[in-house]
Order: structure tokens, then sequence, then C-alpha cells
């Protein structure tokens, strides 16, 4: 999505090197029926412990779209407020109906 939106010029050179400030990870999160998937992105400047944390759902409109799609844009978001983001890959419709995402 984030390639989608700015291609290959300034922006996503930009992003890109966001993204490399982060160290990203992904675990899943058992919930009511499986798992949902959730990205970690930290930015590598930060200390160990003490951080103050952001939960992001991405849009989509609860049909489309992935967590993994924004991660980039996440770090970004990370960097610039200096906090810990857990982008969560939601489980999305028709598949699981409202309000099992």
């Amino acid at each position: 999505m984030v390639t989608m939106m700015f291609g290959s010029g300034p922006n996503k050179v930009y992003l890109d090197t966001m993204a490399a400030k982060c160290d990203k990870t992904e675990f899943d999160l058992p919930v009511n029926g499986g798992t949902i998937k959730v990205f970690c992105l930290r930015p590598k400047d930060l200390p160990k412990d003490g951080n103050a944390c952001e939960i992001h759902a991405h849009g989509g409109a609860a049909i489309m779209c992935s967590a993994d799609m924004f991660n980039d844009l996440m770090c970004e978001h990370a960097v610039l407020k200096k906090c810990v983001y857990f982008n969560v890959d939601y489980r999305k419709g028709p598949e699981t109906r409202c309000p099992g995402g």
C-alpha cells in the first residue's frame, strides 16, 4: 500500500530510511477462534525498557489490506514519536463476522 501511494520517488526513499531505523518482529496473538498476527516495530535507538507504545489497526474498512502493507509507514511514526508500535493484522470480513476481527 505504501509503495502504491509513494512509488519509487523521494518519499519511498525516506520511508525506506525510516524502516531501516526499526527492528521488526512479529508474533501470533491467541484470540477466540485462532490467532492474529501482530508486528512489533521498535526504533533501534530506544532504551531496552520503559518505553511508550502505540497499538495501530490499519485502514481497510475491516475488509481489505493487511498490517504488513503499512509497516514502513508505522516505522516512521515509531521513530518520530520515539515509541514502540504494535501493528495489528486483524481478521477481516466477510470470513470473520463483526465483532470478531
